[in-house]
């Protein structure tokens, strides 16, 4: 488990940069990155690289869907977000920065989770946030620095939470006039009756595999859905 390094953008023509995630996770084959982004139609490239030493390389997989996978999984990210409770994170200063934060502690059966932020009702603003998922007292296990469209394209992620003691801390990083709403609910959980810790999920479209999991074909799992906040469970 080596850490994992990475910038992540989307670029139109050769000087506007519409996403980028900067990735740094301690473990990286413990806690892949998998996540999802909508843009609107037309030439785009996707650009990966690392500021890592040669000691530390990385591997990713990219996937540009057809229009039934597309429809599908654009789907799963709206019912992810409509069906969560939704928590507002508002942006700080005039000038940037000293935003808000909010925290989500995550329960210890909880062993992933799908994150979506989107300002799509709150002026569909551009998102910039800082994401830190922390194991323990202040320590940072991953760390994502993101900048995404926000109304047109909404962040959609799993961050696994392996083991337990895990929180998130979600920080607004830009003006106060652009804020967006953060929606975090489980996507794998350990089986209580398994007896050799077999898991539920995942309880939401699979971003590996395109496939759709659960009875209701957006969370699956029920066990959480009577909590107004699962994550105070």
């Amino acid at each position: 488990g080596r850490p994992l390094k990475a910038l992540v953008e989307l670029w139109v023509g050769p000087i506007r940069r519409i996403h980028s995630v900067n990735i740094e996770n301690e473990d990286g084959a413990m806690t892949p990155y998998r996540a999802m982004l909508k843009f609107k139609p037309g030439t785009k490239t996707l650009k990966i690289s690392t500021e890592g030493s040669h000691e530390f390389p990385l591997e990713f997989g990219a996937e540009v869907p057809n229009m039934v996978k597309f429809k599908q999984s654009w789907k799963a990210t709206q019912a992810v977000f409509d069906a969560g409770p939704k928590t507002i994170v508002q942006g700080g200063s005039t000038e940037g920065g000293g935003g808000s934060v909010r925290y989500f502690n995550i329960p210890d059966t909880v062993e992933s989770v799908q994150m979506v932020l989107w300002s799509r009702d709150l002026g569909k603003r551009t998102v910039k946030a800082k994401i830190e998922v922390l194991q323990g007292p202040n320590s940072i296990r991953q760390l994502y620095d993101l900048h995404c469209g926000g109304s047109t394209q909404p962040y959609h992620a799993i961050i696994p939470t392996p083991g337990t003691g895990w929180t998130i801390r979600v920080i607004a990083t830009n003006y106060m006039e652009f804020p967006f709403e953060a929606v975090v609910t489980p996507y794998e959980e350990i089986d209580p009756n398994d007896r050799y810790g077999g898991f539920y999920g995942p309880n939401s479209y699979d971003l590996g595999s395109g496939d759709w999991h659960g009875p209701d074909r957006t969370t699956g799992n029920s066990n959480l859905s009577g909590k107004s906040n699962w994550w105070e469970k």
